[in-house]
């Protein structure tokens, strides 16, 4: 039995969708097998994190990763100076 020429047509589509264009592979968590989620760039991947006490202490959650925490910020100089008083 001969294929549909429709048939054709469609995986041309198919293939030019994912070879040119990047098709995504998901829009949305949904779209995703298992415990996946989906990417910003359309990708399914492994669930880590979705809020920072998902990861270890000094790792924060961003987009679905635990990544290094910035370093806190040093204090600064006091703005303050100290006045001595003259001995009584």
């Amino acid at each position: 039995m001969r294929p549909s020429p429709l048939y054709g047509y469609v995986t041309a589509a198919v293939a030019a969708c994912a070879l040119l264009a990047g098709c995504a592979e998901c829009e949305g968590d949904f779209d995703c097998p298992g415990i996946k989620v989906c990417s910003s760039e359309g990708t399914c991947e492994a669930f880590v994190c979705a809020v920072s006490s998902d990861c270890p202490p000094t790792q924060a959650c961003s987009q679905n990763r635990c990544v290094s925490r910035p370093a806190p910020p040093t204090p600064a100089e006091a703005d303050a100076f100290i006045i001595e008083a003259p001995p009584l």
